[in-house]
């Protein structure tokens, strides 16, 4: 019907104001990777493609709306009117305010099991982040690089606090 409110409608409405850096963003967040060709910006993840206008433009609501919705399929349903609120799991250890920067702090544990082998280090909060090296500093240095990334965070953000042995 023409002129009748759709839901279409509704949503293009609640992307008014979108940036084609924020869409950008958001998929980039969502594991896209993307590749700028002057003005747009190819982004790629499992084989679906997505062609969005280039950095540094505002996006008419119902263009947002289009990328929105040919992606809904794979990534929910509003994914980018109601993008989901970054993951309290993903807070874990002691967050110190040190000025205007965040710094995180995060036990960790660092072990060799032969002298053969690599060391490891691993979160105590969660062992699914994890880091290995031919030394000790080298495996933290992975670790805090992989503790960063999966909290979302730059490494300089982190510091890890290792059991010391005297």
């Amino acid at each position: 019907m023409i002129g009748a409110a759709t839901d279409h409608d509704a949503n293009s409405t609640r992307l008014l104001g979108r940036t084609a850096d924020e869409v950008i963003d958001e998929l980039v967040r969502r594991g896209f990777q993307c590749s700028d060709h002057g003005d747009h910006v190819a982004l790629e993840r499992d084989g679906l493609r997505v062609v969005v206008p280039g950095r540094g433009r505002e996006l008419p609501p119902r263009v947002a709306r289009m990328v929105e919705f040919a992606l809904e399929p794979h990534l929910g349903v509003a994914w980018l009117s109601n993008p989901p609120a970054r993951s309290a799991r993903r807070r874990i250890g002691t967050a110190v305010v040190a000025g205007a920067s965040t710094v995180h702090l995060l036990d960790a544990i660092v072990v060799q099991q032969a002298p053969s082998e690599p060391w490891c280090a691993v979160l105590a909060d969660d062992f699914g982040v994890m880091g290995y090296g031919t030394g000790r500093e080298e495996a933290l240095r992975d670790l805090k690089r992989a503790a960063a990334l999966w909290m979302e965070v730059e490494a300089t953000d982190v510091v890890l606090v290792t059991e010391t042995v005297i």
